[in-house]
């Protein structure tokens, strides 16, 4: 199966080899519920990141990363063990994701409500540490939604096309 012109233009645009994508392809997620799930799929991601589109030496470059509030302390010890010994890094500081929210709009002390694409959690932050007793989570996110609009709109007839198939306006 050939890509469309469009689809070209984007991948290209965006120094994405064409040769290496398939519409056939399979896309997975290195995450799962928040956290690293493939650990060599992250490795992977990681390397390249630095040496193709950083061009960078980790062991330059101390790093902060960010957690989400429920990650467990063996998957956040195997991160910090993977950056140290695998890249080098010179520091690394993890921090929750909410409570950089927090921070960003300027509050210590907040309720961050994130809803993302798998799922949708509040999350007490009290001076800038998470209240883990209080963290409510739902597996309802944007792909529920999605899969909930395009069930509605294939009820209603209605065809939707992705914008890079849609030859012009």
């Amino acid at each position: 199966m050939s890509l469309s012109a469009s689809v070209q233009m984007f991948l290209q645009l965006r120094n994405i080899e064409t040769s290496d994508f398939d519409l056939d392809m399979e896309i997975v997620s290195l995450m799962k519920d928040g956290m690293i799930d493939d650990w060599d799929m992250f490795e992977r991601l990681t390397e390249y990141t630095y040496k193709q589109r950083l061009h960078a030496l980790a062991e330059h470059h101390p790093i902060l990363m960010t957690e989400c509030p429920w990650n467990t302390r063996l998957k956040r010890e195997k991160l910090l063990e993977l950056m140290f010994e695998k890249f080098n890094v010179p520091a690394m500081y993890i921090c929750k994701n909410a409570v950089l929210a927090a921070y960003a709009n300027g509050r210590s002390t907040a309720m961050v409500v994130d809803s993302g694409a798998t799922h949708t959690s509040a999350v007490p932050v009290h001076d800038g540490y998470v209240i883990t007793q209080g963290i409510v989570k739902s597996p309802l996110g944007g792909d529920f939604i999605t899969m909930q609009c395009r069930q509605f709109f294939e009820e209603k007839d209605i065809e939707l096309l992705p914008a890079c198939l849609v030859a012009s306006k």
